[in-house]
């Protein structure tokens, strides 16, 4: 490879990954030295970022419409490259969260409240290092959060997260009171939506999980186990007409063995499958004859 190309090569590439680099170890010694804010250490890790992107897009173009056995050689390795890159962030190594004043500047939510003291210890996810804060605008303890969309919050904070009891109302009407952990709901809480629907009972990472009853405003009502944010287990189903299922589900729907009683006096009780009679089972009419056998 010649000389004068590979300088080339080798100058556009690393240049501004070593400015990029040399941010983020600037900013991650002076923590260890030292109590500083927070965003030194993510502007490196942006700046690394930046200049690597970047300067993959410069070298592109001329690497693809070069025809020499050198040039596309170097293309074939910065491919190897970018794609070892990808596989590692898949993997999260590189995950980094923007502190909690960032969020608030950036996306013109309004924060009242209780705050992290200065001088205060805050982990950085996924990592033993811990940094001491220079200035405080991290939520912890009661306040109110009102995002810019029109979202509010209101309740108690952990580190900058929803933790423990609080209320978050919807622009849209909807709103959810209860439980809450890691910012997510999480334990027992009511969601009630802006039509009127409710559901009280247990979520899990911030869907209906566990043991909950959702009432319909056209007077139907599910009691019962979910999972995911889904009917699943052991449950009863009343609609409005009469009609009563108490049996399993499966992801919404009846499946497993169950009883369904009808609004004109007949009961069926068997197997079911995605909501149809399926399998081995009884079917008793009002008068009292039956039928049993395979459905």
């Amino acid at each position: 490879m010649p000389s004068d190309f590979r300088t080339t090569v080798l100058t556009i590439l690393l240049c501004p990954l070593g400015g990029g680099l040399g941010l983020s170890m600037a900013g991650c010694s002076a923590h260890l030295l030292a109590p500083q804010d927070l965003s030194q250490d993510l502007c490196g890790i942006f700046f690394f970022r930046v200049a690597f992107d970047f300067n993959i897009l410069r070298l592109l173009p001329f690497l693809f419409w070069a025809e020499s056995f050198e040039v596309r050689l170097t293309r074939d390795l910065l491919l190897v490259v970018v794609c070892v890159a990808l596989l590692l962030a898949s993997l999260n190594m590189y995950r980094t969260e923007i502190p909690f004043q960032w969020m608030l500047s950036l996306c013109g939510d309004e924060y009242e409240g209780d705050e992290l003291q200065v001088g205060s210890e805050i982990q950085i996810p996924n990592t033993d290092i811990k940094l001491t804060l220079s200035q405080s605008r991290v939520p912890h303890g009661a306040g109110t959060l009102k995002f810019a969309n029109g979202n509010t919050y209101q309740g108690e904070w952990q580190s900058g997260k929803q933790h423990g009891q609080g209320i978050f109302r919807y622009v849209n009407g909807d709103n959810y009171e209860g439980q809450w952990q890691n910012g997510l709901p999480q334990g027992k809480g009511i969601f009630t939506w802006f039509d009127g629907t409710q559901y009280i009972g247990e979520f899990s990472l911030g869907c209906p999980h566990g043991e909950g009853s959702k009432i319909w405003i056209d007077g139907a009502r599910y009691s019962g186990q979910w999972k995911e944010g889904k009917k699943s287990g052991q449950g009863t189903y009343s609609w409005p007409s009469g009609r009563e299922y108490t049996g399993a589900w499966l992801l919404d729907n009846m499946h497993g063995y169950g009883t369904c009683n009808y609004e004109n006096g007949d009961k069926y009780a068997g197997r079911w499958a995605n909501d149809t009679k399926s399998g081995e089972g009884t079917y008793r009419w009002a008068d009292g004859s039956e039928v049993c056998g395979l459905w």
